[in-house]
């Protein structure tokens, strides 16, 4: 698949996207701010569970992530995201329901669905079962800011160990970009990139 001309297809409870963001790490203080500034009836507040699996880093040394994740105890999805450019993920979810999605974190063992697996062998991976290398819970607040999607998030490790992340989702990084900036400027928070949630979640597991 072409993802540099393709931004959402959803057929079928597949869903594939072209996940374009920009991300920076907040201390707690600048996260509270921020949820202090932006809190209204637009936004919404999301809890959600995210599970990651892999085979000895395969997945990781090829750039990619597979995710279980349920939201609000009343829907589950999996994801299959890896980079397709700066900035850039292609994203391949598949909708579960949330009983399929505990019986796969439990089992501590995932076995793919088929449309995530096409996905892994457009990449050349023909493995279809991963074990569970990592968890985290992340309460979530999103609204629409300007031309995109405002996320604010706070995440809590295996060893709960609590960090904070801003995020803004756009369909057009030039002018995502100039937007990011400035808000990052207007309320004087430095440009700090965060890692992802996956490798971020690993080094907390390390130190348990």
């Amino acid at each position: 698949m072409d993802w540099s001309q393709t931004v959402m297809v959803t057929k079928d409870n597949i869903h594939r996207e072209l996940e374009q963001e920009f991300k920076n790490t907040l201390t707690q203080t600048d996260y509270r701010k921020l949820l202090a500034h932006f809190k209204t009836d637009e936004g919404r507040i999301l809890q959600l569970t995210n599970a990651y699996f892999d085979q000895d880093d395969h997945l990781k040394n090829h750039g990619m992530a597979l995710r279980i994740r349920v939201i609000n105890q009343g829907r589950a999805e999996m994801t299959l995201k890896y980079a397709v450019g700066p900035l850039q993920k292609a994203e391949t979810t598949v909708a579960l329901s949330v009983n399929e999605a505990y019986s796969w974190i439990d089992s501590g063992r995932l076995t793919v669905a088929k449309p995530i697996g096409d996905a892994l062998l457009e990449q050349q991976i023909t493995t279809t079962t991963f074990p569970l290398v990592t968890a985290m819970t992340t309460k979530r607040y999103e609204l629409p800011y300007q031309t995109g999607l405002l996320v604010l998030d706070q995440v809590t490790f295996s060893d709960n160990t609590i960090d904070f992340e801003l995020e803004y989702e756009v369909t057009d990084l030039a002018i995502g970009q100039k937007e990011f900036s400035a808000l990052l400027h207007q309320f004087n928070i430095p440009r700090i990139v965060s890692a992802p949630k996956i490798e971020r979640a690993l080094s907390h597991e390390s130190k348990r």
